[in-house]
């Protein structure tokens, strides 16, 4: 648990320092907008436990929705990983 609650952290806040780059030189959103989207992003997912916390204790248990949460998040991170490879074009030398 102290490990996705680590990887969490680490993601969330490499996350946050360059989605501003990364909205306003890919996306070519002015700084305004891209500063918008990310606090827009931030709200949410400081929102989302609540969300969890009311799915766990009506429908599906605290350890169920742990366990489901923690496998989505795994893949999420895991793609995300796996698109930022691709999309910068970094090759693994064997």
């Amino acid at each position: 648990m102290a490990a996705i609650e680590f990887s969490e952290r680490l993601s969330y806040f490499g996350i946050a320092t360059s989605l501003i780059i990364y909205l306003s030189k890919v996306m070519h959103q002015d700084l305004k907008t891209a500063a918008r989207s990310v606090n827009y992003w931030g709200g949410v997912t400081t929102l989302m436990p609540l969300f969890g916390g009311f799915l766990a204790d009506a429908y599906l248990g605290r350890f169920t929705t742990v366990f489901v949460s923690s496998v989505v998040y795994l893949l999420v991170i895991s793609f995300s990983i796996y698109a930022f490879y691709i999309f910068f074009g970094i090759r693994r030398s064997v």
